[in-house]
C-alpha cells in the first residue's frame, strides 16, 4: 500500500508538471500573436559590461506598432553604428554648436519617426546646431548619469540637455539573455510592475526616492563642470523640481552654477517644459508630433535667449 501511495504521488506530481509545461507553452504561442509586444524594444537594446543596464544596438532595427495604444501605422526605431537614435553616423566636431540630450523613451522620441523628434525640430529652426539624441527607453536617472559619464568625454558638446521625466526615480528595467526572449515571462514582469504603482508612487514622496533623484543630478552638474559646459535640466514633471532644488541647496553647488552668466562656459539652468506640451494628445502615454515641435521652438527660444533667434546658447559667441 505504501508503495502504491509512493507511485501515485509521482503519477500526480507528473501530470501536474506536464500540464504546467503545457500551459506555459500555450501561453507563450498567444502571447506572441496578441499585442503589445515587447521585443519592439529589445531587439534595439543589448547588454554592456559598464553600469548601465542595457544600451541601443549599433545597426539595428524595429517595427514598433505601439505598446499601450495600437498605432495607426508602424514606427521603425533604426539605430546606427554609434548606437544612437539617428539615420547617420556622428561626425567629427566641426564649427556647429554641438547639444546632447539625454533621458529615456521621451528623449529617445518613442511614438513618432525620427524625422519628428524634438531634436530633427531644432536641427531645422537652426542650421547652425547639431543635436544628437542619446535617449534610451526604460532608462532612469542613475542610469543617465553613467551615460553622460560614458558618452560626453568623447563626443565634445558645447552642451547638455537632461529631459527629466517621473518615471525616472524608478527601477530601470534590466535585460536577462535567455529569460528575455520569453512573451510569458515579459508579460508576467509587466504585470508585476503595474501591480506596485502605489510602492512606486510611495518612493516619489519618500526621502529615500528625492535623495536618489538630487545626487545623481548632482552628478550630472558635476560631470558638466567637468567638462566645462552649461547644462539645462528640463522637467516634463514641474512639481518635482521643488525638492531636488531643496536637496541642491543643502550644497549650494546647483545655485551658483545657476548664478555663474551664460558667457561662461559652466553654468546650469533648470526649464520648465510641462505647459509647453500638455495642451497635446499623447499617443502610447508619449509627446506627439505637435508636442515635439513646440518642445523643440520652446527650447530653441530658451537656448538662444530671443524669439526666432536660432537654437545656440547665448554665450556661445563669448566662450
Amino acid at each position: 500500500m505504501v508503495k502504491r501511495k509512493k507511485i501515485s504521488i509521482l503519477g500526480w506530481t507528473l501530470v501536474i508538471v506536464i500540464n504546467l509545461v503545457l500551459i506555459c507553452g500555450l501561453a507563450e504561442i498567444v502571447l506572441r500573436i496578441i499585442p503589445p509586444d515587447p521585443h519592439s524594444l529589445l531587439n534595439i537594446v543589448t547588454q554592456t559590461n559598464d553600469s548601465r543596464p542595457f544600451v541601443l544596438k549599433p545597426n539595428s532595427q524595429s517595427y514598433f506598432y505601439g505598446f499601450s495604444d495600437a498605432l495607426s501605422e508602424p514606427i521603425i526605431w533604426r539605430i546606427n553604428k554609434d548606437g544612437i537614435r539617428s539615420d547617420h553616423p556622428i561626425k567629427n566636431k566641426g564649427q556647429r554648436f554641438r547639444i546632447l540630450t539625454y533621458g529615456d523613451s521621451e528623449t529617445f522620441g518613442w511614438s513618432v519617426r525620427l524625422e519628428d523628434t524634438w531634436q530633427r525640430h531644432m536641427e531645422e529652426l537652426d542650421e547652425n546646431i547639431e543635436v544628437i539624441n542619446l535617449g534610451i527607453p526604460g532608462y532612469n536617472v542613475e542610469n543617465v548619469a553613467d551615460h553622460i559619464e560614458l558618452t560626453a568625454p568623447d563626443l565634445k558638446p558645447d552642451l547638455i540637455i537632461y529631459l527629466f521625466h517621473k518615471n525616472d526615480f524608478y527601477e530601470s528595467f534590466s535585460i536577462t539573455p535567455i529569460l528575455s526572449r520569453s512573451e510569458l515571462y515579459i508579460h508576467l514582469r509587466m504585470a508585476f510592475y503595474v501591480m506596485n504603482s502605489k510602492k512606486r508612487h510611495a518612493w516619489r514622496k519618500s526621502a529615500e526616492g528625492q535623495k536618489f533623484i538630487a545626487s545623481n543630478l548632482k552628478r550630472m552638474l558635476d560631470l558638466a563642470k567637468e567638462l566645462n559646459v552649461p547644462i539645462v535640466f528640463a522637467f516634463r514633471h514641474w512639481k518635482y523640481h521643488d525638492f531636488i532644488n531643496k536637496e541642491f541647496w543643502d550644497t549650494n553647488d546647483l545655485e551658483e552654477a545657476r548664478a555663474l552668466p551664460r558667457s561662461s562656459n559652466f553654468s546650469a539652468e533648470i526649464v520648465n517644459i510641462e505647459p509647453i506640451v500638455d495642451d497635446f494628445p499623447r499617443r502610447d502615454a508619449h509627446l506627439t508630433e505637435p508636442a515635439q515641435r513646440a518642445l523643440a521652438t520652446y527650447l530653441c527660444e530658451f537656448l538662444s535667449g530671443i524669439k526666432n533667434n536660432g537654437c545656440s546658447w547665448s554665450g556661445a559667441a563669448q566662450k
